[in-house]
């Protein structure tokens, strides 16, 4: 008889639409896929099941966890819930929860880099440039983007809000099998947010 899956819910306050659901075994010990659209769920039994609860825009499978994002706000607490029993059926039933040999189609990072810098000069960097704001594409690596924020986003209070909500969503926009979006800014030393009183 197989142990019962102890499931734990993570929700980050900055990535309040992610929930990561942590199992307590490793349910993809390959390594990390990525779905990023019910189309390519169709590939995976588990995760055509969790595009079916809700709102459900991307799902991350790798080691023993199940990464969640939704593209509206959503009350983890039931959702998560859902998704951790049909996690726990699939892993009981012994059905393969990704196809072998699968992996999501990605293009070269110079192609990337090229594609997220024309977005950053002609999209991002005009339209947070109204708060005194700056973002600048420093790298991308095995579908990881690395940004630095400066003028009035670095330091800024909202630039959490300013990085998920709208950088990040252009990004996948544009490059939809990007799977993290990376603030190295030293907030820190900001000293001009937006809102900074005279």
């Amino acid at each position: 008889m197989t142990d019962e899956i102890k499931i734990e819910a993570k929700i980050e306050p900055s990535k309040p639409n992610t929930c990561t659901l942590i199992l307590d075994r490793p349910i993809y010990p390959e390594g990390s896929v990525l779905f990023y659209n019910a189309e390519l769920a169709q590939q995976s039994p588990l995760a055509q099941v969790i595009f079916g609860l809700g709102s459900v825009e991307r799902v991350r499978v790798q080691g023993s966890e199940v990464i969640i994002s939704t593209s509206e706000a959503v009350d983890w607490r039931e959702l998560a819930k859902q998704i951790a029993a049909k996690i726990r059926d699939f892993m009981t039933s012994g059905q393969a929860l990704v196809p072998e040999g699968f992996s999501v189609p990605r293009q070269p990072d110079n192609v990337i880099m090229v594609k997220l810098q024309n977005l950053f000069d002609v999209k991002v960097n005009p339209a947070i440039a109204s708060h005194g704001g700056t973002a600048e594409l420093v790298d991308v690596k095995d579908g990881s983007v690395y940004i630095r924020m400066g003028g009035g986003c670095q330091g800024c209070g909202m630039a959490s809000m300013t990085l998920r909500q709208g950088i990040e969503k252009a990004i996948r926009e544009e490059v939809p099998e990007i799977e993290d979006v990376l603030d190295v800014t030293d907030h820190g030393s900001g000293e001009n947010p937006y809102y900074a009183k005279d």
